[in-house]
């Protein structure tokens, strides 16, 4: 599969993986708080059974520690026996009521967590496909772009080419001479240095703090004396 037909399969998975988490959100919107609504309910009417049964317990044990006499004096076993007998139905009943209420509550929470799983699974894949696409459609116009560049280039080197096997010129210009402590061409007022020995020879009057030619023999700072009019010893 080249990278268009993988680009083309990412944008057609980025749609179904939206469409799935806004069902999913519109599911837990809806009927998650429902669902709530109903296990809270429950567990309203279980507290109230626990609660009466609680009573009804606290009653029986009040009974129990209180006997009855016979008319002989003797304990009412009979009815001692049934106060045990509903002593026991309501502990069993009570921890029946106590187990419906864990379990519900679970359930709940196991609601949630499913449902808040669904919701990030879905908006891993929205990103992963989105991801995909980004990068794939960075790849391919980074595959066009070094074919430009590779297109370019080549035509760089040919053109770099012809002109390369194009004859040169046997004639090159020789380069202007260069005078003056500041190694420059020739330009505007320029004086000789009388030393026939002088390196230099010309210089510019700027460069040597001249306005004006001055009389009688001159010589550059490298060959004077003294004075500008006395060569050096």
């Amino acid at each position: 599969m080249n990278s268009t037909s993988k680009l083309g399969a990412a944008n057609n998975d980025t749609p179904k993986h939206v469409a799935r988490y806004i069902e999913n959100f519109i599911d837990l919107v809806e009927n998650v708080p429902n669902d709530l609504s109903r296990r809270i309910t429950r567990l309203h009417e279980l507290q109230l059974d626990y609660e009466s049964s609680l009573a009804k317990l606290e009653a029986n044990l009040t009974k129990f520690t209180r006997p009855q006499k016979n008319s002989d004096g003797s304990t009412n076993d009979l009815r001692q026996l049934k106060l045990l007998l509903a002593t026991q139905h309501h502990l069993s009943r009570m921890q029946e009521m106590s187990d419906s209420k864990l379990t519900i509550v679970q359930e709940a929470l196991d609601q949630l967590d499913c449902k808040s799983r669904e919701l990030d699974q879905d908006y891993k894949q929205i990103n992963q496909a989105t991801s995909d696409s980004t990068e794939q459609a960075s790849g391919t116009s980074g595959s066009n772009n070094k074919n430009t560049k590779s297109a370019t280039s080549s035509g760089r080197n040919q053109s770099s080419a012809s002109t390369s096997s194009q004859p040169k010129s046997s004639h090159r210009e020789s380069p202007e001479p260069t005078y003056c402590v500041c190694h420059q061409v020739s330009y505007g007022d320029m004086i000789c240095c009388d030393n026939d020995a002088c390196e230099i020879e010309w210089f510019h009057f700027q460069c040597v703090s001249l306005t004006s030619k001055p009389k009688g023999k001159w010589y550059c700072p490298n060959c004077r004396g003294d004075r500008s009019n006395q060569l050096k010893k």
